[in-house]
């Protein structure tokens, strides 16, 4: 068998603090203060003026049992808080998303083009793909993951880490909308600001999460699909790299050929080595390189990359 490394050109600190109530720790106000515009003999500038904000807009709370959708829209900052035994989904991209005491719950994350940060949650099944995901004080979380930086974990314990696999209609333009790559995942290692003696707090496993029947319902009626065929992000395999022979394919963007159809077309071409017994897509990477620089490929340290060719 042979492994194949496809390639495709195109700290932040948890510190501990003195815990304070939930409440004042991560209050989210829900009002804006408004103006007095009636004022006497005062002239009104612009900058006086407030609009209102519609602070549901960026906040789903409470949600007990049930499932809530957000549907596709601006890419906004979201916060998730106090929801249990709920299924959430997130189907548009999001600047950043804080999801607090959530327990029991089965999250769906469109693509975030900032952090995902997981407090105080626990028991929980999170699909996600992010530029950065953060933990503290969580338990017992399952997560498919899709990530351009190296995970962070504080005081959380019992986490699995599978990789991300998924596509629903207008995933691959989300994920560029969001300025991640179906290319690019940062997976293999995760890092621990307060490991265990003697034990991991985590684990990664190599292989696609399972889920539940009650969860497997809620991808399908939200147009999800989490088979391996049908996936926008590339499915990677798992081999012994001392017992195989190891071979790099290159994929650089045409001549008027567009970002999103060279995308496509090197997905299609990570499909076609999956479906083949004697290749296995083991890696893929993407990076940005000038027209100068593409003059070293083939050799030396850049055949170990996925390029995309981009004008400069």
């Amino acid at each position: 068998m042979a492994g194949i490394v496809f390639m495709a050109p195109t700290m932040f600190c948890c510190f501990k603090m003195h815990r304070r109530s939930r409440a004042d720790r991560y209050k989210v106000d829900e009002q804006e203060v408004k103006q007095d515009a009636e004022k006497k003999n005062e002239p009104q500038f612009s900058w006086d003026k407030r609009e209102d904000v519609d602070m549901q807009r960026y906040l789903i709370r409470d949600v007990q049992g049930g499932t809530r959708v957000r549907q596709r829209g601006g890419k906004d900052p979201l916060q998730v808080e106090n929801c249990s035994n709920a299924n959430i989904v997130i189907l548009s991209s999001t600047a950043s998303l804080t999801i607090d005491d959530c327990k029991q719950c089965f999250i769906v994350i469109g693509p975030c083009a900032g952090s995902v940060f997981l407090r105080d949650c626990s028991d929980c099944t999170i699909l996600c793909a992010c530029q950065q995901l953060r933990t503290r004080d969580c338990a017992r979380i399952e997560l498919a993951l899709h990530c351009a930086t190296q995970p962070i974990i504080e005081n959380s314990t019992n986490m699995v880490f599978h990789p991300l696999v998924i596509n629903y209609p207008g995933f691959r333009e989300e994920m560029a909308l969001a300025g991640l790559s179906v290319f690019h995942h940062h997976g293999k290692t995760v890092h621990d600001f307060t490991p265990s003696k003697g034990s991991s707090n985590y684990k990664i496993s190599p292989d696609p999460l399972s889920c539940s029947a009650n969860q497997m319902q809620c991808i399908h009626e939200n147009t999800i699909t989490i088979e391996a065929e049908k996936s926008a992000i590339p499915v990677l395999h798992k081999v012994d790299y001392d017992n195989v022979e190891k071979h790099h394919a290159y994929s650089i963007i045409q001549n008027g050929e567009s970002e999103s159809e060279f995308v496509e077309r090197c997905a299609d071409f990570g499909k076609l080595i999956s479906m083949t017994h004697r290749l296995k897509l083991v890696s893929t990477h993407d990076i940005m390189l000038t027209h100068n620089e593409a003059t070293f490929l083939p050799e030396g340290k850049l055949t170990d990359f996925l390029l995309k060719l981009r004008e400069k």
